[in-house]
């Protein structure tokens, strides 16, 4: 969000993220960065907040178009950076919310699985939060290919389950290489 690095951390065994901070060294006495603990997230629950991805698709997607009006209806508020990292961070961070990216019917979905869904699902799924492609968590969707695509939702259960609702599978049979 600025000018920090930080890292994410889940670990199978064990539940919540840990956030770690890069800090710079002391330049005078010679020391080198190092990662600080800053915070622990232990909570993704519900909240009316939304990160909405692939905005494009609501012209192509009646389910997404209707997705959105829902959220916009019923005044969630809007967290939007155009970045899916960072938007999925915010939730954890914030502890409540959903971030959506489907697609668009006809064209390969947006995300790649094994670089960018699952690692944003993993940290979610941690946090007591939930994922889906459409259809189940896409922790249990089988990595085929190194450039396999997917759509997803990360964020609370009641908004994940909403997007499966509402958006759907349908789009994902489209899935080219």
């Amino acid at each position: 969000y600025g000018p920090r690095t930080t890292l994410a951390v889940a670990l199978a065994g064990s539940g919540g993220v840990a956030e770690f901070l890069l800090v710079p060294g002391d330049r005078a006495g010679g020391g080198g960065a190092r990662w600080l603990l800053a915070n622990r997230y232990t909570s993704l629950g519900e909240g009316a907040l939304f990160a909405p991805g692939n905005l494009r698709a609501v012209t192509e997607h009646p389910g997404y178009a209707s997705l959105i009006a829902y959220w916009h209806e019923n005044r969630y508020q809007l967290r939007y950076t155009g970045g899916m990292v960072s938007d999925v961070m915010q939730l954890i961070v914030k502890g409540k919310g959903v971030f959506s990216m489907p697609a668009a019917p006809g064209r390969p979905p947006p995300a790649r699985l094994l670089h960018e869904a699952l690692p944003l699902a993993f940290l979610a799924e941690k946090c007591g939060g939930a994922s889906s492609d459409g259809r189940s968590s896409l922790l249990r969707v089988p990595v085929e290919r190194l450039d396999q695509r997917t759509q997803l939702a990360v964020g609370s259960a009641k908004e994940v389950a909403r997007f499966d609702e509402m958006v759907g599978p349908a789009a994902l049979a489209v899935e080219t290489e």
